[in-house]
């Protein structure tokens, strides 16, 4: 399943842990671990399509807690509950209502959004989004598929080991933007 020595996002919580590594810190069996990292890979697919990433977004909040999607799941099923309350109350959006706004984004909306904002906040986002008239779902998820491309362009150019780094970052900058 999620692999020790192959990281597909720097960094982390779960960084060079193997499935048995969170089981032991926190005193459960690994097949736990394995079914709750199964589980999770389905779920952080709204940020990833690519396997391995959504195995280690997983990975990095199964660290935090071997229950974590259990409170995910419990805090999705109280906000089911609540949201028509809410609604009637105002104080929130409906998401069907949110999706019917605007245009779906395309890549070259993701590409142009971080030419202009590199280090973008989550707000920054959403600003630029409704500016455009592009619906932000469809944004993020264009994101999300830009950097998975990032991340398996560096991988393919890492394999390379000739090149020095700057030489990596900028193949993999070229077959990102041409």
């Amino acid at each position: 399943m999620a692999k020790k020595l192959i990281e597909y996002i720097a960094g982390g919580m779960a960084e060079g842990m193997t499935p048995e590594d969170i089981a032991k810190k926190h005193g459960v069996d690994v097949g736990l671990i394995n079914k709750k990292i199964k589980m999770g890979t389905k779920i952080e697919h709204e940020h990833s399509p690519d396997d391995n990433i959504a195995a280690e977004i997983s990975k990095d909040h199964l660290t935090e807690t071997p229950f974590y999607y259990d409170y995910l799941e419990e805090m999705e099923k109280e906000f089911k509950e609540n949201l028509q309350e809410d609604l009637e109350r105002g104080e929130m959006e409906n998401e069907e209502e949110e999706e019917k706004k605007g245009r779906n984004a395309k890549i070259n909306d993701a590409i142009e959004f971080l030419k202009i904002k590199p280090n973008p906040s989550d707000d920054d986002l959403h600003s630029w989004a409704e500016e455009k008239g592009i619906k932000v779902p469809t944004l993020e998820a264009q994101m999300y598929k830009l950097a998975t491309a990032f991340v398996k362009a560096m991988s393919k150019a890492e394999e390379k080991d000739s090149m020095d780094d700057e030489n990596i970052k900028q193949n993999a900058i070229k077959r990102l933007f041409g």
